[in-house]
């Protein structure tokens, strides 16, 4: 690239970029000079002049730096794909990354996700199958999915029944990926208003998770149930109606089927709700004698960098759990270790938002903080020069971000 090049920027970028450019390769070899070519890639992608920040990439070599080489490599594929619209030519640079078995792999298959469905849009079976084994081990679910929905495609027979199995799985992972909280995005983590959730539970569970009971020798971890234990198993029930569009008010509990089941843990926004201490917050069926278990975001899995359902694979998702030594005092004169075979234990999990349907109606509403938290949290503290309450204040913001967000809607589940 040279000066005639930056015909047409804007004076801030042009200036920045003419002093990026004089760091040369002849005369700042190694780490300082790649660096230099990303920062002039990444103002020339900010103004998208797409054609010079793909030049400056491939001008870059394998000599300069092999870690920034490799990961110009990975973003010479997503210019190629996402601005240029060309698919084949990215798929060569995205194999080619995974045979060399580079570092920038782990980060390059969520774009190889987005390729190989597109392969499977165009119908090339092949490619789309070649790209899902790639990313098997970070896409465990999904892969497992699509390679069961290519054998479909490939018969004559059943390619119309593959086809709608796509449009299943991806209508699927979207609303999975709208219901999903993601606490990488929060704006502040000591003031996002979705900073912690709450989970009502009574003193003996309590005593069993924070260790009170001496007598044990390490807490209990937290355990997720069967949903067919919770105190209305019928809710799956109500979605299956509203699916259907038969509006009933009064529901039955679903056979039990030992061949199925759903695990989850309950948690709620509203750490302080005199309706859920009594409803769940009971010990010995005493009304609100339980405890509200506040936890912050470092108990869930803050984010998952891979899109969807993987986590569902709990074979990838168990942990050893060393439990060993532990020592226990029998005697002034001896001391008696009791040694445990490691046990396994689930990985943090994300948290799904709820999804409240009224039955008589095609109203629908996703699980949020209420109003009144903020008025409990705020009190009724004024903003400077302003007549709003801070309470208002953050309610409304909290409101307008939740407006936002994309929206489950009935057409959105029956698709």
């Amino acid at each position: 690239m040279n000066i005639d090049d930056l015909e047409g920027l804007d004076e801030e970028t042009r200036k920045k970029i003419e002093e990026l450019l004089k760091i040369t390769r002849e005369q700042n070899r190694g780490e300082v000079f790649a660096q230099a070519q990303f920062k002039i890639y990444d103002c020339l992608l900010g103004v998208k002049k797409y054609a010079l920040a793909l030049d400056v990439l491939e001008n870059m070599k394998e000599s300069d730096d092999k870690g920034y080489y490799e990961l110009a490599q990975m973003n010479i594929a997503i210019v190629k794909y996402y601005f240029k619209g060309n698919l084949d030519e990215a798929y060569e640079i995205i194999i080619e990354l995974f045979k060399r078995n580079s570092w920038v792999t782990t980060i390059a298959s969520e774009y190889a996700f987005n390729f190989a469905k597109d392969y499977l849009e165009k119908n090339e079976y092949g490619k789309s199958i070649k790209l899902f084994s790639l990313i098997n081990d970070t896409y465990l679910y999904e892969t497992y999915c699509y390679k069961k929905i290519n054998s479909f495609l490939l018969d004559s027979e059943t390619e119309t029944l593959g086809k709608n199995f796509i449009k299943l799985l991806d209508q699927t992972l979207l609303i999975v990926n709208i219901l999903k909280l993601d606490f990488s995005q929060l704006p502040d983590t000591d003031k996002a208003p979705e900073r912690k959730l709450a989970h009502y539970t009574g003193t003996y569970t309590t005593e069993k998770l924070l260790d009170v009971d001496k007598e044990k020798r390490y807490p209990s971890p937290f355990r997720i149930n069967t949903i067919n234990n919770v105190n209305d198993p019928s809710e799956g029930q109500l979605l299956s109606n509203h699916l259907k569009g038969v509006k009933e008010t009064s529901f039955y509990a679903p056979d039990f089927d030992e061949k199925l089941h759903a695990f989850i843990g309950c948690f709620t926004f509203n750490h302080d709700s005199l309706n859920q201490f009594r409803l769940y917050g009971k010990q010995d069926d005493k009304e609100a004698s339980g405890i509200s278990l506040v936890f912050n975001q470092n108990f869930f899995q803050k984010h998952n960098s891979v899109a969807g359902l993987s986590y569902v694979a709990l074979e990838d998702n168990l942990q050893k759990i060393d439990t060993a030594s532990i020592q226990r005092i029998t005697d002034e004169s001896s001391k008696r270790r009791d040694i445990k075979k490691p046990v396994e234990k689930i990985k943090e999990q994300p948290v799904m938002r709820c999804v409240y349907i009224d039955p008589t109606s095609d109203y629908i509403h996703l699980a949020q903080r209420n109003r009144l938290t903020f008025f409990r949290e705020f009190g009724d503290d004024i903003l400077e020069g302003r007549s709003t309450t801070k309470a208002e204040s953050e309610w409304n913001e909290y409101k307008n971000i939740s407006n936002k967000k994309p929206i489950i809607s009935k057409k959105r589940l029956q698709s």
